[in-house]
């Protein structure tokens, strides 16, 4: 379990040491539980947001990276999102690693997330994911510092308490009735 502070300090404690190769090595050979909390959870992606400014524009380099423990690659997380109105910091770093899925967390709420890949939300509010695969317009890394950021095609998804979204496939599965039944809400290959 790693605990909320600072996701810097958190990784620079235990990122390259025998800790966590061990982590490393349990969380992908053994069936292995890990979880997080705030910066515990942010800590968890490879390319980590690190802090940076919250304004109501998106400018380059507003936002601090740093290398989290690299535990799930794929993704890049932030907590706090919604009562800290984090949209800009997830945004950006999506536009520097449009690779990457942005993973909002708002308060009281989380993910379990099996086999790397199928993200159950669990808690009592909400999930945002930003997927910038289909930018159709992204000139981040051309960009100088301090310059407006432009983006189009960014992907957002809204995910409530047992939504599901899978990474590998980028499909989300909405829980949609008391019944518990699933409704494919969107996929893309």
């Amino acid at each position: 379990m790693f605990s909320g502070g600072d996701q810097s300090q958190i990784s620079r404690l235990i990122k390259d040491t025998k800790v966590h190769t061990l982590i490393n090595e349990r969380y992908m050979n053994e069936k292995f539980i890990l979880a997080g909390t705030s910066a515990g959870a942010v800590v968890m992606s490879d390319e980590m947001i690190a802090g940076g400014k919250n304004k109501n524009t998106l400018r380059k380099n507003d936002l601090k990276m740093g290398k989290g423990l690299g535990l799930l690659p794929e993704v890049i997380f932030d907590s706090h999102f919604i009562r800290r109105w984090r949209f800009g910091r997830l945004a950006e770093a999506v536009a520097a690693h449009p690779a990457k899925l942005g993973i909002g967390l708002g308060e009281d709420t989380g993910l379990i997330i099996t086999d790397g890949n199928c993200c159950e939300i669990i808690g009592t509010g909400m999930v945002i994911l930003f997927d910038g695969s289909n930018f159709s317009h992204n000139r981040y890394q051309n960009l100088k510092d301090n310059v407006c950021i432009s983006l189009a095609n960014l992907t957002a998804h809204i995910l409530a308490p047992q939504d599901k979204y899978y990474i590998r496939e980028k499909r989300v599965e909405a829980h949609y009735n008391p019944d518990n039944q699933i409704k494919e809400l969107s996929k893309f290959e």
